[in-house]
């Protein structure tokens, strides 16, 4: 069995700055389709955006089983918590 088809994601961006926030209403299906989904709704065109963002990787008892953060300080990289 594929563990990958029993996680589904949640997403959250929020710019601190701007107070733009976004957070997916659907659960999603991947983690590369939960990447775009924060790439299509982060906070654009402002010099003071700081997006933090954040995925969460639910399985199929509904418990969360990762978190991954995005900050500018990150580099461009996701970052796992647990």
């Amino acid at each position: 069995m594929n563990n990958e088809s029993n996680k589904t994601y949640v997403c959250i961006t929020e710019c601190i700055n701007t107070r733009h926030l976004e957070v997916s209403e659907n659960l999603i299906q991947s983690l590369e389709e939960a990447k775009k989904w924060i790439a299509d709704n982060r906070a654009y065109g402002s010099h003071r955006i700081y997006n933090m963002e954040k995925i969460i990787e639910i399985n199929s008892l509904g418990e969360t089983e990762q978190v991954y953060t995005k900050t500018p300080n990150s580099n461009g990289e996701w970052r796992e918590l647990y």
